[in-house]
């Protein structure tokens, strides 16, 4: 009968072990889950260009109303000379005065900066997204009301845009060094 005795605690034994393995090999890793669905814009036009800017000064100025009148003139300029923010500014400016805000053409202790970043995953080499999908290339046009080193505002805004129309979110490349000239003389013995 002792060997009888000895194999319940045994099992037991085998049993508590094999719940304490199984426990070790089971990763307690987050699963993926995706955000809700929303939407966003696709930016196919200059004339969506132009809609944005509308928007972003409506947004400025609403901000800005309790400012006395013409007091602090904003200096509006962009991160980087690509197509977009030299367009981008030019028709941010029509629409901050349309609302009434005074501007100014020289920098100014007042600041409204426009930066544009381009996210193309297809630059980087993906090959698609977390549920299969083609790679989408998208830009993120943020806005910052800067006075004194402080900032005061701001707006971000996330457009979808055509893979092909990406070179007019970046600044173009650098211009190539002017070549160097020399001058030789010669010199007779």
């Amino acid at each position: 009968m002792p060997f009888a005795t000895c194999r319940i605690p045994l099992a037991c034994l085998l049993l508590a072990a094999a719940s304490w393995l199984a426990g070790c090999t089971t990763l307690d890793v987050p699963r993926v889950d995706s955000y809700p669905v929303t939407g966003q814009k696709k930016v196919h036009a200059i004339h969506h260009w132009d809609v944005i800017a509308q928007d972003v000064a409506a947004r400025v100025a609403e901000r800005i109303a309790a400012w006395p009148q013409g007091e602090h003139p904003i200096h509006v300029s962009a991160a980087g000379a690509s197509e977009f923010n030299e367009g981008f500014v030019k028709l941010l400016r029509v629409h901050l005065l349309d609302h009434g805000v005074a501007l100014s053409v020289t920098p100014s202790a007042v600041e409204l900066r426009v930066q544009t970043q381009l996210v193309d995953p297809a630059r980087r080499g993906a090959q698609g997204d977390a549920a299969g999908g083609p790679t989408r290339t998208e830009v993120l046009v943020t806005t910052t009301l800067t006075n004194d080193n402080r900032y005061l505002t701001g707006t971000a805004d996330m457009y979808y845009i055509e893979p092909g129309d990406a070179p007019l979110y970046v600044p173009p490349p650098p211009a190539p060094p002017a070549p160097v000239l020399k001058t030789w003389k010669a010199v007779t013995p």
